[in-house]
């Protein structure tokens, strides 16, 4: 077994193995097939026991190995390899569009997230908000209080929407803890599994994330 290990890399060296090994299962290895023993595999590689252990006990955590007591470790079965490995892929596609989002080149407006850039910001507006809160905080602000949210604030939004001709009442007011919670509790409330949902590009990455996680069957 060859393993491409740097002792002075800059991954840990369990890293080092447990990567490597995984790679060495998918590219040569079949179900079954017995891997080398701690002693050995430590001493081929130039690395302390306990590097291997913590290694092998990943590598069972995740699935790929399997320990069979007084017989060492074998690679673990995978029947459904081919499914996994298109669900695997969907979901780095899906999650590298969505981390890209969130890159910060510094040249362009992020419409994916929720930031303003920091010349948009009044960050003395904000401290100075901040100070005066603490200063006549109560003992909400510190402790656990209605789950609906602050009454103040659900008070002054219920006048802003007076405002606007929309008559509610403070306790039909619900505060969240930004868009995503928003999106996650509306999404959880109105759709059932096999409902069509329209997203639109650009926007809100976590909109998309919300609706595939609570229609999949993740709500328990």
């Amino acid at each position: 077994m060859q393993l491409q290990i740097e002792p002075d890399g800059d991954r840990p060296l369990v890293q080092q193995v447990t990567e490597g090994l995984r790679e060495w299962i998918e590219r040569h290895a079949s179900s079954g097939v017995r891997l080398p023993s701690i002693r050995r595999l430590s001493s081929e590689l130039n690395v302390s026991r306990n590097i291997v252990i913590e290694a092998y006990e990943r590598l069972v955590a995740l699935g790929w190995v399997r320990s069979r007591p007084g017989s060492g470790f074998y690679v673990a079965e995978r029947p459904m390899e081919a499914d996994e490995q298109g669900a695997r892929s969907g979901m780095a596609d899906v999650s590298g569009e969505m981390w890209n989002q969130f890159q910060d080149d510094g040249n362009s407006l992020r419409l994916g997230c929720g930031w303003l850039p920091s010349e948009w910001r009044e960050e003395e507006v904000f401290a100075h908000a901040v100070r005066q809160v603490t200063r006549h905080a109560s003992s909400g602000l510190f402790d656990y209080s209605t789950p609906l949210g602050s009454p103040e604030l659900r008070a002054l939004i219920q006048e802003r929407l007076r405002r606007l001709a929309i008559d509610a009442d403070a306790n039909q007011l619900l505060m969240t803890g930004g868009a995503s919670q928003a999106l996650d509790i509306i999404v959880r409330w109105l759709l059932r599994p096999g409902d069509t949902v329209f997203v639109e590009t650009p926007g809100i990455t976590t909109c998309s994330a919300c609706c595939i996680c609570s229609v999949s069957g993740s709500l328990g």
